[in-house]
């Protein structure tokens, strides 16, 4: 059996706490696919991240969406994702 660590507790991979994070990611790739500049998707991305303690994947997801605002309507990141960014990041 396959565990993932969320929020300092190990949860076996079957649980449906995980499927529910599982399905929730889904669905914001989902959304970016169909709006590259949807911040709100990247930031729940980012949260989802978090909670499963992956570091990696939060400043992944960050830095997909600077690169779509970016490319997309030569923009920055709103001040809303930016300050999750750094919460997200001081916590990990």
């Amino acid at each position: 059996m396959y565990w993932i660590r969320i929020r300092s507790a190990f949860w076996p991979i079957s649980s449906p706490r995980w499927r529910s994070a599982l399905q929730a990611l889904a669905a914001c790739q989902r959304a970016i696919q169909f709006d590259p500049v949807y911040e709100s998707a990247y930031r729940e991305a980012m949260e989802i991240a978090a909670l499963s303690g992956n570091r990696a994947d939060v400043v992944r997801w960050y830095e997909a969406c600077q690169k779509a605002m970016r490319q997309e309507l030569d923009l920055p990141v709103s001040a809303e994702t930016q300050t999750l960014y750094e919460r997200l990041l001081g916590r990990l």
